[in-house]
């Protein structure tokens, strides 16, 4: 069963995806101000949706269109890296018994991954070599094909727990950057051409002892490393230790952090809360709502810098698309797909928003690749 139109239509419009925007940000103001007491104005001031919704719907309808399924009943649990730069999709299991790379295009490349210690984080440099990072603190670059892995030295000299359980791992311009549990930050690269070990360049101190990092990213360009511990949100860069507080966030006393990440071609940061989802274009005054959203919310930025977002509700499940409102910091929702109603898919345990359209892994670990709407052509619109 599809979801209710009247939930999400709105009497003052005549377009739908105005009335799921308006639909949505009511509902999820209800919700809020049943909660909390908000000050009226400001609380209504971040909620506004624009009337440029409508325009850009009707002149540029939005929708999913069915192409192909491919992968298998294990992708759904799974772990899993989108390449900042939307071109590589890694998934892979801690063990290392499984290590799928699948490209922009679907191609799905099977490896194993031969290890001393659980994997913790993994990024992929292309379809054959990973930049690894594992529960024992050790990291480095492991060629897929071959087997072969070059470690990163240690550097013993930063005072930090070299055994720390690498969190994070971000492959960027020939250097991999990594997170540890310690709330270390290091970036590795070659000692030369075809040295067997990485040379650790430099390490720097994110947090105070005591703290805990839960969530990080690292902007494509790295120049911003983003930290969260549940309560706040920071950025810097990873050779300074001064942190710079994303402002305007106001978590309410219920609302925590729960993920973040960098867009593929921008210094813009999404932050996802168990409330809600907001952007940051880093230097900015404040943040700007895109969406309402739960703890478990998937998102994905497409290579044109929309964020593609998985709702779950009562009656269905649905994957919408919002965009900036004329390129400024007002985001609003264009369309959005009832996945549930149009092709069974109750529930959806990955999303990848590629370059050739958006990928749903659902209950039985089948990847659903859909072309947009605009992608897809009349053909798919008559349909």
């Amino acid at each position: 069963m599809g979801i209710p139109v009247h939930i999400y239509e709105d009497p003052n419009a005549g377009d739908a995806a105005t009335g799921a925007a308006r639909g949505a940000r009511d509902a999820f103001a209800t919700r809020r101000r049943r909660r909390h007491r908000f000050d009226d104005a400001r609380f209504d001031d971040v909620f506004t949706t624009h009337s440029t919704t409508a325009a850009a719907a009707a002149a540029a309808p939005w929708g999913l269109w069915p192409r192909r399924e491919f992968g298998d009943a294990q992708w759904a649990s799974m772990r899993e890296t989108k390449r900042c730069d939307g071109a590589l999709w890694a998934l892979w299991r801690d063990d290392g018994s499984r290590v799928c790379i699948v490209d922009a295009n679907g191609a799905v490349h099977e490896h194993a991954a031969r290890l001393p210690a659980r994997i913790t984080a993994l990024d992929a440099l292309d379809t054959h070599t990973v930049a690894f990072g594992l529960a024992s603190g050790q990291h480095g670059v492991l060629d897929l094909a071959s087997g072969r892995a070059h470690y990163a030295e240690a550097a013993s000299s930063d005072g930090h727990d070299e055994n720390a359980a690498i969190t994070h791992v971000w492959a960027r311009r020939g250097a991999h950057v990594t997170l540890a549990r310690d709330a270390t930050v290091r970036v590795s690269r070659p000692a030369a051409a075809g040295a067997a070990a990485a040379t650790s360049l430099a390490t720097t101190r994110c947090l105070t002892r005591g703290d805990a990092v839960t969530c990080a990213d690292l902007s494509a360009d790295a120049v911003w490393l983003a930290l969260s511990d549940g309560h706040r949100v920071w950025l810097q860069h990873p050779h300074d230790p001064r942190q710079h507080n994303v402002p305007g966030l106001g978590l309410q006393l219920d609302e925590r952090v729960v993920s973040l990440r960098f867009a593929p071609r921008a210094q813009l940061l999404v932050v996802a809360t168990t409330a809600r989802i907001v952007a940051y274009e880093c230097g900015a005054a404040s943040v700007a709502l895109v969406c309402g959203a739960r703890a478990g919310t998937l998102y994905d930025f497409d290579l044109q810098g929309a964020l593609v977002v998985e709702q779950q509700h009562l009656y269905g499940t649905h994957v919408a698309q919002f965009q900036r409102v004329n390129g400024g910091p007002q985001w609003a929702q264009i369309g959005y797909a009832d996945v549930r109603a149009q092709f069974g898919i109750r529930k959806v345990h990955k999303l990848r928003a590629s370059c050739v359209g958006v990928w749903v892994v659902a209950e039985a670990g089948v990847c659903s690749e859909f072309a947009t709407t605009r992608d897809a052509g009349s053909g798919a619109r008559e349909h």
